[in-house]
C-alpha cells in the first residue's frame, strides 16, 4: 500500500504540471478550476466557505482567498441564507461554469493522449477502483 500512496503522489504532480499548463491560458489557477468543478458536480447546492475548506482539507483563510478570487472574476455568486444572513452560500456562474467547460475542452487532448493505449475496460477497472480509494479515505478523515 505504500507504493500505491507514493504513486498517487507522482502522478498528482505529473497530472497537476500538465492542467496548470493548459490552464494557464484561461486565466484559471488549479485551485480555481477545482473549486468550479466540485461546485459544478451539483449546481444547485449552495456551499459555505467552512464546508468547502473542510471538503478540500485547508483552512478556512485559504478557501476564501480561492473563493474571492472566483468571486472576483465572475466564477462564482453569492446568496445569503435566508433565515441568517450572516450565513454565505457559493454557486457556480454560468461564466464559471463556460470557463470549466473551456478547460475540460482544453484538455480533452491532453486525456486523449494519456488515454490512448488504454482499454475502455482498464478504464473503467481502475475508476472503480479509485472511487473505491477515494471513499475510503473521505470516510477515515479527522
Amino acid at each position: 500500500m505504500d507504493r500505491i500512496f507514493i504513486l498517487i503522489g507522482i502522478i498528482n504532480q505529473l497530472a497537476t504540471t500538465r492542467i496548470n499548463r493548459v490552464l494557464a491560458g484561461l486565466d484559471l489557477p488549479m485551485a480555481q478550476f477545482t473549486l468550479l468543478t466540485h461546485l459544478s458536480q451539483n449546481p444547485k447546492e449552495g456551499w459555505t466557505v467552512t464546508r468547502l475548506a473542510n471538503a478540500f482539507e485547508v483552512n478556512q483563510p485559504a478557501m476564501t482567498k480561492t473563493t474571492q478570487r472566483a468571486l472576483k472574476k465572475g466564477f462564482v455568486r453569492v446568496e445569503p441564507d435566508s433565515a441568517d444572513k450572516r450565513v454565505k452560500y457559493l454557486f457556480p456562474t454560468a461564466e464559471g461554469l463556460q470557463t470549466l467547460g473551456k478547460a475540460f475542452e482544453k484538455l480533452a487532448p491532453e486525456i486523449a493522449e494519456i488515454r490512448g493505449e488504454w482499454q475502455d475496460q482498464e478504464v473503467e477497472k481502475l475508476q472503480g477502483l479509485l472511487e473505491r480509494l477515494k471513499i475510503q479515505l473521505d470516510e477515515a478523515r479527522d
